[in-house]
This record gives structure tokens, sequence and C-alpha cells, in this order.
């Protein structure tokens, strides 16, 4: 069987068991287009340098590695961070950790007036939020990020349009 298949029917398998570890997280407008992907990507091959558009760009060395999602939370030493900084500096140090943002290993310093640095979700809970959209159009993207803000329990959701699209 052809190495590259065997590779597409890996990923396209083990879709099933990232579903698994969503948490509830299998309805969200997100997934559903995880799950269109998943879709495409089946019937499709993976690009090669005889597709026009990746012709310089080849993805073999890519294809010789079964990529997993990380599932569990990681820590980073403190000791580490401090090994990749420059010595003796005052600073302000934001860490996330495969995207997470890490207070544990974060140092803020003098943060000017009205930043503030965290997790969004921890951050929202139970405030009032002020969305801004440049163009409404069919109010698709405001109406996501409210149903996403109100599902991380922001306590009200108010949306400002600099100009709406007309039919």
């Amino acid at each position: 069987m052809d190495k590259t298949i065997e590779i597409k029917d890996w990923y396209i398998s083990n879709f099933g068991e990232f579903e698994k570890r969503l948490n509830g997280g299998s309805e969200s407008s997100i997934h559903k287009k995880r799950k269109e992907a998943l879709s495409s990507f089946s019937k499709l091959d993976f690009p090669t340098i005889k597709d026009e558009e990746w012709k310089y760009t080849s993805i073999t060395a890519l294809l010789k590695h079964n990529f997993v999602p990380d599932y569990e939370k990681k820590t980073v030493s403190k000791e580490l961070i401090r090994s990749l900084l420059f010595d003796e500096m005052k600073y302000s140090l934001i860490v996330f950790v495969n995207g997470r943002y890490s207070a544990e290993n974060s140092v803020q310093l003098n943060l000017p007036e009205g930043v503030i640095v965290g997790s969004i979700a921890e951050k929202i809970k139970n405030k009032k939020i002020l969305l801004v959209d440049d163009v409404f159009t069919t109010g698709a993207t405001v109406n996501e990020c409210a149903r996403v803000l109100a599902k991380n329990q922001a306590a009200g959701v108010d949306v400002f349009t600099f100009a709406r699209a007309i039919d």
C-alpha cells in the first residue's frame, strides 16, 4: 500500500479519538468546521510538488511523522524559562504553554493602565462585553462570538458595528 495513503488513513482514523476528548466541545461550530475539513481531507490526497500551488513546497518530511494533539496539560519549570532569558533583566514575562496562558510562570511588572493579562475565559466571567465589528453582513460572526462569550459565562454581550451590509 502507498505510504501516503497509510498516513492519510491514520489521521482519519485518529479523529475519533480526538473527538472523544473534546469534553462537550463536539457540538461547537468550530468542531463542525473540523468535521467538514476532515471530510474534504478524506476525498483529497496530500499535496505534492506536482500540484501547481505546491511546486516549491515538499511536505515529504512532514509525512514521516504521525502528529497527535497534546491532550495533557503541560507544565514548564521556572528553571527552564529562566535559562532562556537574559540575566538580571527587569521585564514582564507572559508565558503560554501549548497555547494556554500560564499564570504560575508569568511575571507582570508595570503594565500600562488598562492592560490585563490572563486567561480570556477567566477574564470574561461575569463581565459585560462590548463586541466591535467593522461590517455587519449576515450576523454570523457576531452571533458566534456572542454565543462563545455567553458559554464562557460573560454577564452580557453588546455589539457595536460601524456599517451594515444591505441586500
